[in-house]
């Protein structure tokens, strides 16, 4: 008859067993150590460019894909005669090209619906394809209160490790056929003291130099693949179009020197410092090429940084409709 183990031994295989379970943990909290797709670690992209050579104006701008919320929609129609039923929105949003985040909105009818959540907890309670959504966006930024990573106990909290999220984010809507559309902010670095920002950094922010540098995009796109969709939260240097444009340039390079198929959005907003319809024009101009599509964000909380009449002036130029 067999032995059964002993206490000694028993207590020696748990040990055993914490030690691989730490072990992996450890391993997927480290940064990436993937090098950029330049030879060192320093932005690739000339630093420079001519701003009268960028046309202020798109033929018709259909070939941009959006990913836009019901009430941003909401908050653009007053700027445009007719409100949601005007040419130049549903131009711009009523096709398939469009994700509209807490649709669908029957203005838009041709878009496509899908979900908002901000951790994996939430996520994960959700009923899968309700409304028709055909997918999740999962925002991880550097929130206050973010959970905990309930698989690996009380701590790191989701920010440390995003690609953690990420992975169990497109396992859980893999299973349903979701698509996954993950929108890490570029404030995720400030949960890791050891990274550093010198002060000639090209990108205009030491987030995004921190988040590009250390692969954190390179790191999440491992689990997003098409048709899933990474989304670079660039909308916070947009007001300088050099930098708006070099960000993207060298974070979709670093990425697609490994996942050459990842899908990559930009950013674009109305509350960065200074920004413009000719500006955010040329942001789109830019990096059109680059990018496979926009996540459209409109800000109405009443503040002094309020200025969604940029955004309309900049649809009416992208899709050469102004209201009458």
């Amino acid at each position: 008859m067999p032995r059964r183990p002993g206490r000694t031994t028993l207590i020696a295989g748990a040990a055993i067993t914490i030690m691989l379970v730490l072990g992996v943990v450890y391993v997927l909290l480290q940064p990436s150590q993937n090098q950029p797709a330049t030879t060192s670690m320093q932005p690739a992209g000339n630093t420079t460019s001519s701003l009268s050579t960028i046309p202020t104006t798109v033929s018709a701008g259909t070939h941009i894909r959006w990913l836009v919320s019901s009430d941003d929609l909401g908050y653009l129609g007053p700027y445009f005669k007719g409100g949601e039923s005007n040419a130049t929105l549903q131009a711009a949003f009523n096709n398939s090209g469009t994700y509209i985040i807490g649709g669908p909105n029957a203005n838009f009818s041709a878009a496509q619906s899908i979900g908002n959540f901000q951790d994996t907890q939430s996520l994960q309670s959700s009923t899968p394809q309700y409304d028709g959504r055909i997918g999740d966006i999962l925002d991880i930024e550097n929130w206050s209160s973010s959970p905990n990573i309930p698989e690996l106990g009380a701590s790191p909290k989701q920010q440390v490790a995003p690609w953690v999220y990420y992975a169990i984010g497109s396992s859980w809507l893999a299973k349903s056929g979701m698509l996954l559309v993950a929108t890490p902010g570029t404030d995720v670095v400030k949960a890791n003291a050891s990274l550093s920002c010198p002060s000639n950094e090209l990108f205009g922010s030491c987030d995004n130099y921190k988040f590009y540098t250390a692969g954190y995009g390179l790191r999440i796109a491992a689990y997003t693949p098409p048709p899933d969709i990474l989304e670079l939260q660039s909308q916070g240097i947009e007001s300088n179009v050099q930098n708006y444009r070099l960000y993207l340039q060298d974070e979709v390079a670093q990425i697609h020197a490994k996942y050459p198929n990842v899908i990559i959005y930009g950013g674009i907003t109305d509350t960065a410092s200074g920004v413009t319809a000719r500006i955010l024009m040329q942001d789109i101009n830019n990096t059109d090429g680059i990018v496979s599509g926009y996540w459209l964000n409109v800000v109405n909380n009443g503040g002094s940084n309020d200025n969604i009449s940029a955004e309309a002036s900049f649809l009416q130029l992208l899709y050469a409709s102004r209201p009458s």
